[in-house]
């Protein structure tokens, strides 16, 4: 049964293409427990590899369940070191620091994050970080970061433990480009249409991350149950540009020039920006909420957030700015998210 069962997963579509068919995986030996979930060896090729060792069963509240262990993974390394048999599992103590598996057709890789099962895996030649809670609150929301997963995560760490996901995907420094927002696209997709997430999730645009969320959102609007912007860019003449009272990069602003294929003077007359392209939102009636620093100088708040306010409510929107007197563009968030956490819960669209 197992070996059909694996047989199965190995021939099934995942976030890769469909590779050739592996030769055959042979089970062997009686069955080990480690971390509480019942292991044997398995030998075969092609995607499990020369040798692993497959989880039979991983328990509900055992160690390795709320390591993001499942039946049928085959665990091929554990702390980068191979795993040649079950005899090497079992002789470790302790919770391990990463674990490479081979499920269906993809390598995962697992590890903690915050006390959470954080997955990482290959989608499109990208990373995919994956953050589960321990239990998934009904509808399966998640949150969608735009930029720099980890940073200031108060409110990620806060929804975790009430039941939602955290997601992102590694397209850093590309500005919400055309290309990211292609990969957003399939991404969305494979969650939304192969594993069950919530159709509207709420997007988390930090710092330059606002040019993706609200890229997304535009184009999308249909598939966003609000927006959470921190500190966030909405024009990039103020940010990278430094075209305003803002420091600017010029070394940014040179990137995202050269990622969107523009000179300075196509760069300066980009209408993509956030304060741009608020109509769609507004009409679909997005929740916004931006919590910002008073004393930004990097992204300043009247050059970036007062203005996207001042246009979204013009246009019928509902926002809510959460000001820091003194605060510059660091420390994003809150130390208590609860105000941030609140606002989501009770105004996200479903």
């Amino acid at each position: 049964m197992m070996l059909r069962t694996l047989i199965g997963l190995l021939c099934a579509g995942g976030l890769v293409a469909r590779a050739q068919m592996p030769k055959l995986a042979r089970v062997e030996d009686a069955p080990a427990t480690w971390m509480g979930a019942m292991v044997r060896n398995v030998v075969g090729t092609g995607l499990v590899g020369q040798t692993g060792v497959m989880v039979m069963e991983a328990p509900v509240g055992s160690a390795a369940s709320r390591f993001g262990l499942r039946r049928d993974d085959v665990i091929l390394s554990v702390n980068g070191g191979a795993v040649e048999g079950f005899a090497a599992l079992t002789s470790l103590s302790g919770t391990p620091e990463r674990v490479k598996i081979s499920r269906g057709q993809a390598e995962v890789t697992l590890s903690l994050w915050q006390g959470f099962a954080r997955s990482d895996s290959d989608f499109g030649g990208r990373v995919l970080t994956i953050v589960a809670p321990a239990k998934i609150a009904e509808g399966k929301p998640w949150l969608w970061r735009g930029e720099f997963f980890g940073a200031f995560a108060t409110v990620d760490e806060a929804l975790l433990k009430v039941g939602w996901h955290v997601v992102y995907l590694a397209c850093p420094n590309t500005f919400g480009s055309p290309e990211t927002m292609e990969r957003w696209e399939k991404l969305y997709e494979e969650l939304t249409g192969q594993r069950g997430f919530s159709k509207r999730p709420v997007l988390l645009g930090m710092s330059r991350g606002g040019l993706y969320v609200y890229n997304w959102a535009a184009a999308h609007p249909d598939k966003v149950g609000l927006i959470y912007g921190d500190a966030p860019v909405c024009d990039v003449k103020s940010w990278p540009g430094g075209k305003g009272k803002g420091k600017g990069s010029p070394r940014d602003w040179d990137l995202f020039q050269k990622v969107y294929g523009f000179d300075e003077r196509q760069a300066m007359a980009w209408r993509g920006n956030p304060i741009d392209i608020l109509p769609p939102i507004a009409a679909a009636r997005i929740p916004v909420i931006h919590v910002v620093g008073e004393a930004d100088d990097v992204v300043p708040v009247d050059e970036n957030t007062s203005v996207l306010k001042e246009r979204y409510e013009a246009l019928g929107g509902k926002m809510e700015v959460i000001g820091k007197p003194g605060v510059g563009h660091h420390p994003h968030s809150l130390e208590d998210p609860t105000p941030i956490v609140k606002f989501i819960l009770e105004n996200r669209l479903n």
